[in-house]
């Protein structure tokens, strides 16, 4: 929220109607789905894990409420969130997410995306494949790689830290 504001500048007051927290631990985000809904906000920024954000969407969708919704990465998921949200409260969702979803059917044959998916099968079988939180480590995973290949024999925090600002020319499966 800080960042929006921040990025939105003098503009953040006029554009932002309403805002709500929660708590990981809170059963549901109705309640503060029904408060943002009575802003008559067009927009639904949602910076939540899957479970929150399912239920904002279904919530939104019950109420007969269309705003924009903007899904940030931890939710960005066809299968974790966008199904189990149901299609049509999903319809219209803008995700924020850098990775690719091993979940999207029209990328269930890209290379990347089997080459990940056997990683999971040797390294982790019992990992769920379709969480995002995952694709992520082996990202992750692939750029430490990488950064530590770059610093040859020195693996000094100074020489990591520099091989890691100055990243150029790399593929990264899965971004």
């Amino acid at each position: 929220l800080h960042g929006l504001k921040e990025g939105l500048g003098t503009r953040a007051k006029q554009m932002i109607v309403g805002e709500q927290s929660f708590e990981l631990t809170d059963p549901t985000v109705e309640s503060q789905v029904i408060g943002l809904r009575g802003t008559g906000a067009d927009v639904l920024l949602i910076v939540a894990t899957q479970k929150q954000t399912v239920q904002a969407l279904r919530k939104a969708h019950d109420l007969g409420w269309r705003p924009l919704p903007l899904i940030a990465f931890p939710a960005a998921s066809i299968t974790r969130t966008y199904v189990p949200a149901g299609i049509e409260a999903s319809t219209g969702a803008v995700s924020s997410s850098v990775f690719v979803d091993p979940s999207d059917p029209a990328l269930q044959g890209e290379p990347d995306v089997q080459a990940y998916l056997q990683w999971m099968d040797k390294y982790y079988p019992a990992g769920d494949k379709f969480d995002g939180l995952h694709v992520a480590a082996y990202v992750e995973g692939q750029l430490m790689v990488e950064i530590l290949k770059r610093c040859g024999a020195d693996v000094s925090r100074r020489n990591v830290m520099a091989q890691a600002a100055n990243l150029k020319d790399v593929k990264v499966a899965m971004l």
